[in-house]
């Protein structure tokens, strides 16, 4: 009888210790090493742009000119990286011909070029054309998709 209860308590115990072997590998080998080199996000910008004139073109020509006092590019900035514009004017043309001239005091311009989001005295001049008359719409908040 004392020896069954001393099988069974060596059973247990090899038990116990190859338990206690598997968690320690686990979680020394199995868990993934964070790269000692992993660049740090910082939220800055990574180049300034002064007095700065950016042109798109499209198959039919120049589709807009995009002017501004001050550009901050943020590569990583959280999940919009883009660029930060200070007192800028967009002139966006129609085959050559300049059709409408917006302005305001700062945009954010996405990193793939395809929306600018204009905020304080957005301005937007229309000329006139052969079948419509010139306009002027003032507003505090524009979003603007770019060919």
């Amino acid at each position: 009888m004392a020896d069954r209860h001393l099988e069974q308590a060596v059973l247990v115990a090899a038990i116990v210790v190859m338990i206690g072997l598997s968690l320690w590998l686990q979680v020394n080998f199995l868990q993934p090493k964070l790269h000692q080199n992993t660049p740090t996000v910082s939220h800055e910008p990574d180049y300034y742009m002064h007095k700065f004139t950016a042109t798109g073109r499209d198959t039919n020509g120049i589709a807009y000119v995009l002017v501004g006092k001050n550009l901050k590019h943020f590569p990583d900035n959280s999940s919009t990286p883009g660029s930060l514009l200070e007192d800028l004017r967009l002139d966006q043309y129609d085959q050559n011909n300049l059709v409408r001239t917006t302005s305001s005091d700062s945009g954010w311009i996405y990193e793939d070029g395809t929306k600018i989001l204009l905020q304080g005295n957005v301005q937007v001049t229309q000329g006139a054309t052969d079948t419509a008359v010139g306009s002027v719409t003032s507003t505090d908040r524009m979003t603007i998709k770019l060919r």
